[in-house]
C-alpha cells in the first residue's frame, strides 16, 4: 500500500537489506511457515483467533522472533496475549506539554535511549512516534521471560486516561488521574525455548504509525526498524547507523521552529523584495543618467 497510511516504505526498506517480506494470515497456514524468522503485527485491528495465538506461541517456543506494532487502543485479545509474555498495554495516548522538542503534542519525539545494542547507535538520533500508547513489563513468578525498557517518553510527557479529551487538542494533566512521564514507549523481551534451541525474541512498540508511508524515512525512525530487525532475526552485525540519502528526508520542525519560520518568511521576504526593488530603481537611474 503506497498511500500515506500504507506500509510500502518499510517494506522497501527491509527488502533492501536483503529480507524477503511476505504477508502471513495465520487463520489460513494453522502455523508459522518452518523457513519464517520473524514475524511483524503491524496495528492489530481486531481480536487474533484461539489458532492465530497458539500458532506464535509455537513459533516463539522454537526460537522465533515477533515485532508487534500495537495503536492504542488494541484489541483486548492481543493485550491478553502479550500479558502472557510480561508485556503490559495500557491503552492510554501520549501526550506532551512542550512543544519545543515535538512536532505536536500527540507525537513524541525520542532523542534519548536505553543501553540496548538495538538503540546504542542511535545516540543524538530523533526517533518519532505519533499516537503512542505506554508499555509495561509486569512483574511475575516467570523466570523464563526477561524484559528490557528500549525507549521512552520525556519528563514532559504523560499518559493521557481520558478517552473524550486525548485528540481534543484541549488535554492537559490530571493530577491523580493521568501517569506523569517519562513512560516506556518499546520494551523487548527473550522467552527461554521449551526445547534445547536459542530464546524466543519479541519487541513491542505501542504504536505502529511510525513505521507508515508519511513516518518511515523520517529521522532514525528507519535506523530503529532495521536495527529491531537485526536483534530479532539473530544478525546483530547488522546493527548500526546507516548512511541516509538526503534527497528521501523530509525536514520535520518543531512547533517553535514552524513558529520562527512563519515570521521570518513574514519579515525577511518583504525586505528582499524592497531591497530587489531598490537595486532595480538604482540601476534604472544610473542608466538614464548616462544616456542624458
Amino acid at each position: 500500500n503506497t498511500e500515506l497510511a500504507g506500509y510500502a516504505s518499510t517494506e522497501q526498506a527491509l527488502t533492501e537489506q536483503g529480507y524477503d517480506v511476505r504477508p502471513l494470515v495465520l487463520s489460513e497456514t494453522g502455523g508459522v511457515p518452518r523457513d519464517c524468522d520473524l514475524v511483524i503485527l503491524a496495528g492489530p485491528r481486531t481480536d487474533p483467533l484461539t489458532p492465530e495465538t497458539v500458532a506464535l506461541d509455537r513459533f516463539l517456543a522454537r526460537g522465533g522472533s515477533v515485532l508487534a506494532l500495537c495503536d492504542p487502543p488494541t484489541p483486548s485479545g492481543w493485550v491478553r496475549w502479550l500479558a502472557g509474555y510480561r508485556v503490559a498495554l495500557t491503552g492510554d495516548v501520549i501526550i506532551t506539554a512542550s512543544s519545543r522538542t515535538t512536532i505536536s503534542r500527540l507525537t513524541e519525539v525520542v532523542d534519548s535511549y536505553g543501553g540496548h545494542e538495538i538503540v546504542k547507535p542511535l545516540l543524538g538520533v530523533r526517533t518519532l512516534f505519533p499516537f503512542a500508547q505506554p508499555i509495561g513489563i509486569l512483574e511475575g513468578k516467570d523466570t523464563s521471560i526477561e524484559g528490557a525498557v528500549l525507549l521512552g517518553s520525556s519528563e514532559v510527557s504523560w499518559a493521557e486516561r481520558d478517552p473524550g479529551t486525548r485528540f481534543s487538542g484541549r488535554a492537559g494533566f490530571d493530577p491523580g488521574e493521568d501517569v506523569q512521564g517519562p513512560l516506556p514507549m518499546a520494551v523487548l523481551l527473550e522467552k527461554k525455548s521449551d526445547m534445547s534451541g536459542p530464546p524466543g525474541r519479541m519487541v513491542v512498540v505501542g504504536n505502529s504509525e511510525w513505521l507508515n508511508n508519511s513516518m518511515a524515512n523520517r529521522d532514525g525512525n528507519r535506523d530503529l526498524l532495521l536495527n529491531m530487525v537485526g536483534w530479532l532475526a539473530r544478525e546483530e552485525d547488522l546493527i548500526e547507523l546507516r548512511g541516509r540519502d538526503p534527497f528521501s528526508q523530509p525536514v520535520v520542525l518543531t512547533g517553535r521552529q514552524k513558529t520562527l519560520l512563519q515570521v521570518g518568511a513574514m519579515l525577511v521576504w518583504p525586505l528582499l523584495v524592497v531591497c530587489v526593488a531598490s537595486g532595480v530603481m538604482f540601476r534604472h537611474r544610473r542608466r538614464s543618467g548616462r544616456k542624458s
